[in-house]
């Protein structure tokens, strides 16, 4: 099993020697997606001051395909069938059926392995729903436990024929076609932003000082041009920790006088964050000119006292910070993030920054555009119009900023709404990213349901959409109880039906149902109400998804709501 996976491994590499950042989509049958497991633990277990060419490998892969694969083995009776499955692909002469047990060791080393390196990607996982004789159990088996991206779909035939589809009006071939569309549409942005991540780690991997004994500390970064106090939240901040974005940064530049040491990392990715660790300590002295970011956490929990460790960006669902925070009473931790999941490291010391206020929005868009308008008439039109939210008023100020027109603005916007928000930004600020491709690098890292229950929001109205409308819906098959009772649903309904039951499942599952809306609350794309019963989606969001669908799926969605 190891020799093909690594024959697999070097056969990929060569084959994209010239294309190393394309995406890949991988399909996989059987024990062939067991193979690929192997083949991209390979990949996760390069270092990344190696050559790279497996990294790249598991950096382009965007998502993978597994049919009937049996990831947790399969029962001693079945051995059989496996291997005379297996000899169609391969000589089977050197695997061991052993190692395909049920819980076997080597599965179970495999899936630990794997685990790690599959939260880079998103996995498919097809299994069928009728049994073959001799075969149940290894359909059965093909799920794996505890993968964060990965989705599970019954398809109707049974094991042999997963891959065997006959015609385009097969049931199961629209699921699949559904699932690899959506996918492959999204490849390009998703890959992309995992590229961007990766050379960052690259570079922070290479990053090492000429002399140790002259590190100078980590800088903080500078505060925003465009900075706007937010006076309803900066009390906040001296007794509870978690803010964002510039925020922080003026925070700390305030009050640094009450610390012996400030203590900058940024986590946009786990190899930056360590670096930046290391180098805290580092520019203590020569004597640490050999210590690791392991040695500053210790150092902070020991040695020292009121100091603040500033973790700034982090921002990634993937990155644990728990490792990288002291323990000791003697400091403070500040983190800027976007990632509602750190409220769980101090839940008792989130401060939710939230959209701005009225007054704050038209003084960014009159800073950033620096314009001093008589009345404030139009510039409250046009916060609303974007929502109050920060990056999109930013990008309008700096449209007025090179116009000097205020007052067409939103006529402008609303004309050419698509071309305004993907336009870069060309003013020193926070934000480096225009709205829409924020937006792309966000949505498109969200597993396939998240994003479909979000596409579906946006055809509701914004505020207070019920999660009994999500419930109803799937306990009634997703048709009016009229038609339930007295028709089936007419044959242009079924192809609607079919994409809400690839995101809700044929039957309601409230944990599923909730493990799709925290990912989406985590993404902050919803805020959820405090009991829990409503959601709220952000209208701008609503329009960029409406934007990047299309005529033809806007319509789609559109007859679904």
């Amino acid at each position: 099993m190891h020799r093909h996976a690594n024959e697999l491994a070097k056969a990929l590499s060569r084959r994209r020697k010239d294309v190393p950042r394309r995406p890949i989509i991988f399909v996989a049958y059987d024990l062939g997606g067991i193979i690929l497991k192997w083949t991209l633990a390979m990949c996760h277990k390069q270092d990344v001051e190696s050559k790279y060419d497996l990294r790249s490998i598991l950096t382009s892969t965007q998502v993978i395909l597994f049919f009937g694969t049996p990831h947790a083995g399969s029962h001693i009776t079945l051995l059989d069938a496996v291997g005379r499955l297996a000899s169609i692909y391969m000589d089977t002469a050197d695997i061991a059926l052993e190692d395909l047990l049920s819980h076997s060791y080597e599965l179970e080393k495999l899936q630990s392995r794997y685990t790690e390196a599959s939260a880079r990607f998103n996995s498919i996982i097809f299994y069928g729903e009728d049994s073959t004789t001799g075969l149940k159990a290894l359909c059965d088996s093909g799920v794996i436990i505890g993968n964060r991206k990965e989705t599970l779909i019954a398809l109707h035939g049974d094991h042999r024929n997963l891959v065997r589809l006959t015609a385009k009006a097969n049931g199961d071939y629209e699921t699949i076609l559904h699932h690899l569309s959506n996918y492959f549409n999204n490849a390009l942005v998703a890959v992309k932003k995992k590229w961007n991540e990766e050379d960052h780690s690259r570079s922070a991997a290479k990053v090492e000082p000429a002399s140790e004994d002259i590190m100078l500390p980590k800088p903080l970064p500078p505060v925003s041009r465009s900075y706007i106090e937010r006076r309803h939240i900066q009390p906040l901040i001296t007794e509870k920790l978690l803010p964002s974005g510039s925020l922080a940064t003026n925070w700390i530049q305030e009050h640094e006088n009450r610390f012996n040491r400030v203590i900058f990392v940024d986590a946009s990715n786990q190899d930056q964050l360590e670096v930046d660790l290391q180098r805290s300590i580092r520019c203590l002295g020569p004597e640490y000119s050999r210590v690791t970011w392991k040695d500053a956490v210790a150092y902070l929990d020991g040695k020292e006292k009121e100091w603040l460790l500033f973790i700034d960006n982090a921002d990634s669902p993937e990155l644990d910070l728990r490792p990288y925070l002291p323990n000791s009473t003697h400091g403070a931790v500040l983190i800027a993030t976007r990632n509602g999941q750190c409220v769980n490291y101090a839940p008792d010391g989130a401060v939710p920054v939230g959209d701005l206020e009225e007054n704050e929005a038209m003084d960014l868009l009159h800073t950033t555009a620096n314009v001093s308008p008589t009345s404030d008439t139009e510039s409250l039109e046009i916060v609303r119009e974007l929502g109050m939210l920060a990056l999109s008023i930013t990008q309008a100020g700096v449209y007025i900023r090179k116009t000097w027109r205020i007052d067409t603005y939103l006529k402008t916007f609303r004309r050419h709404r698509g071309r305004l928000l993907r336009e870069q930004l060309d003013i020193g600020s926070e934000y480096t990213s225009p709205t829409y491709t924020a937006f792309d690098l966000s949505f498109h890292q969200l597993p396939e349901k998240p994003q479909g229950f979000l596409k579906l929001c946006a055809f509701l109205d914004h505020s207070l959409i019920p999660t009994m409308l999500f419930k109803r819906s799937t306990t009634s098959g997703f048709t009016t109880y009229t038609v339930l009772e007295n028709h089936s649903p007419p044959e242009s309904d079924k192809n609607y039906i079919l994409t809400l039951r690839n995101i809700f499942g044929g039957t309601w599952d409230e944990v599923e149902f909730q493990d799709i809306v925290d990912s989406a609350s985590k993404a902050s794309f919803i805020d959820v109400s405090m009991d829990g019963l409503f959601y709220t989606v952000h209208p701008l969001l609503q329009i960029y998804i409406k934007d990047s669908l299309g005529e033809a799926a806007n319509e789609h969605y559109c007859r679904q709501c």
